[in-house]
């Protein structure tokens, strides 16, 4: 059993395809494994057709436009909709390629639109929070993910033939399948000292290989809430935005924080990487004083209309202690009378104007 209670490296029965489904499954993960896509890639596109398969109970030759935009409207986050509609179009354009099929149902399905994300790091205090009262290999697993940038499965891979402690570097094979070579901090040093030379630092109980990346982020979650941090955003993935973000405030180029955090595009290292309010202030503080003048120019000027009767207004709504949203003011009899004469006013003013 795993520190979480769950056993590791089980078997589970897989269920077979439906009727149709077999011979051109089979093409599609020949395909994939050519490509050199990492396994946990195939698996999830091959776990994709299989959701299909079984909840359209037709071959690949009936499924049409349709049931793909039925699965892709079903309520699922924006990220995982791209995520299928990229297997989709593996699947059918290879089977059309083949002539396997007529017609590609998935050949126009649309764009998916993914807003980026934004950092979620945690606090110097709340990395620190994590290592209290934590046992031994737990220890190890924060060290790898928040001094090296690893993601749960690498960590969970982890052999101690990775790390050169001539060379004072570690090389593992990073998400993607590229491999990584990274220069050991001083703590990760004298971690590598201490664990095994030889062998998975994280066997799995039965000892047929490492333990699972659920497992690292589960033991993770436990010591999250041993922390007492409460907040949902925060993972086990926020412990590599705060190695991210920590670079970044250490002053390294974005370049170097790319490298180390293994990104092959720069846009996924912004993403990871929090800017602090502080250099905001200081870049914006940088700018000429071109419009100074009129600035000062300005401050002895009468407030522009609109924003005196907002300010009347809250202030009436203030005064009579009924104020509720911003903008709406005030509600009782006196204040709705005197918005009705300067509504009146506005009315004249402008037809004025129109007149001229």
């Amino acid at each position: 059993m795993t520190y979480a209670g769950r056993p590791e490296n089980v078997v589970r029965p897989i269920e077979p395809w439906p009727h149709g489904w077999e011979e051109p499954v089979r093409l599609f993960t020949s395909t994939l494994n050519a490509s050199n896509l990492a396994q946990r890639t195939v698996d999830g596109y091959l776990s994709i057709i299989r959701r299909l398969a079984i909840e359209t109970q037709k071959p690949p030759c009936d499924v049409t436009r349709n049931d793909l935009l039925a699965r892709q409207t079903r309520g699922i986050a924006a990220s995982s909709m791209a995520t299928e509609r990229i297997a989709y179009r593996r699947f059918f354009g290879l089977l059309h390629d083949d002539d396997l099929i007529a017609t590609d149902p998935a050949a126009k399905l649309p764009r998916v639109k993914v807003r980026k994300g934004q950092p979620r790091p945690m606090t110097d205090q709340q990395i620190a929070a994590l290592f209290v009262g934590a046992r031994r290999r737990t220890q190890a697993l924060l060290i790898l993910l928040a001094y090296v940038g690893m993601r749960c499965h690498e960590a969970a891979r982890v052999r101690g033939e990775m790390f050169d402690l001539v060379d004072n570097t570690v090389r593992y094979i990073t998400k993607g399948g590229y491999e990584r070579v990274q220069p050991l901090h001083p703590i990760v040093r004298a971690l590598a000292e201490q664990m095994p030379p030889r062998g998975y630092w994280f066997p799995s109980p039965n000892g047929t290989g490492p333990i699972l990346a659920k497992t690292v982020s589960t033991r993770v979650g436990i010591r999250i809430k041993a922390a007492g941090i409460d907040d949902p955003k925060i993972t086990a993935h926020s412990i590599r935005h705060w190695f991210g973000t920590s670079l970044a405030r250490g002053g390294a180029d974005i370049r170097v924080i790319q490298t180390l955090m293994g990104h092959e595009l720069i846009s996924s290292t912004q993403i990871y990487v929090q800017v602090d309010q502080a250099p905001k202030i200081t870049a914006l503080d940088g700018l000429p004083l071109i419009a100074a003048p009129a600035i000062t120019a300005l401050a002895g000027a009468p407030r522009l209309p609109q924003i005196e009767d907002q300010r009347r207004q809250r202030d009436a709504a203030i005064a009579h202690g009924t104020r509720r949203k911003y903008g709406q003011g005030c509600r009782c009899d006196e204040c709705r009378a005197d918005h009705r004469e300067r509504a009146a006013r506005w009315r004249e003013n402008r037809t004025s104007m129109e007149a001229v």
